[in-house]
């Protein structure tokens, strides 16, 4: 089992630097529900940058998002 420390201690300091900055941007928003965290785009670039930072491909990305998206009008209309 690989752990993310060992990407953690890999990520260069320019990430570092980007991530705190986007990072200290949503801990001034409001806590958002899962619907929001689906369209909201500061946290998709947030998590975007955390990605390409660990040389994990945008792609990847994407398809959590879509995924997290299904699964949530999944449960979302089954409490319907």
């Amino acid at each position: 089992m690989v752990y993310i420390f060992q990407y953690i201690e890999n990520i260069d300091d320019t990430y570092k630097e980007k991530i705190k900055k986007y990072f200290i941007d949503i801990i001034k928003e409001p806590v958002m529900s899962i619907g929001e965290i689906i369209i909201s785009k500061m946290r998709k670039d947030f998590d975007k940058l955390i990605f390409e930072s660990i040389g994990i491909k945008i792609d990847y990305v994407n398809n959590l998002y879509e995924n997290l998206e299904t699964l949530y009008n999944i449960r979302k209309s089954a409490k319907n």
